[in-house]
């Protein structure tokens, strides 16, 4: 993780619930190189005890303006397997999205997925 902070200035971050200051999952921006292309991903992921309360939400949307509004990132991904609602949910409140249909390796690891939702910046 700390190469990826060293050479891209963003990583994972934790997330810590306010009131208790406990930890409960990480939240952040990874690269994904595909073919010539680096692209960015938004990940989150919560301990299953704090889904459905808006941490997700909260943590995604602060990472998502740290990369427009810091980084100059113009456009990031985040995977989502079609089935998992609660996370497309928190992904449409906030921000448009298109979905893009893959079919088989996505090209850095041995991960398979039938959807890739890209999440695109639009200027107001």
């Amino acid at each position: 993780m700390l190469d990826y902070y060293w050479q891209y200035n963003f990583s994972l971050y934790a997330v810590i619930e306010k009131d208790t200051k406990q930890l409960i999952g990480f939240c952040g921006l990874l690269p994904w190189k595909f073919e010539a292309k680096t692209e960015i991903e938004i990940a989150y992921r919560l301990a299953k005890v704090y889904w459905g309360r808006g941490f997700a939400t909260e943590a995604a949307t602060a990472v998502r303006n740290y990369a427009w509004q810091k980084l100059g990132i113009k456009q990031l991904f985040c995977i989502i397997v079609p089935e998992n609602m609660r996370s497309i949910r928190t992904d449409n409140s906030w921000t448009q999205m298109s979905d893009v249909h893959l079919f088989g390796n996505i090209r850095t690891g041995i991960v398979y997925y039938n959807s890739l939702r890209i999440l695109s910046r639009f200027n107001s």
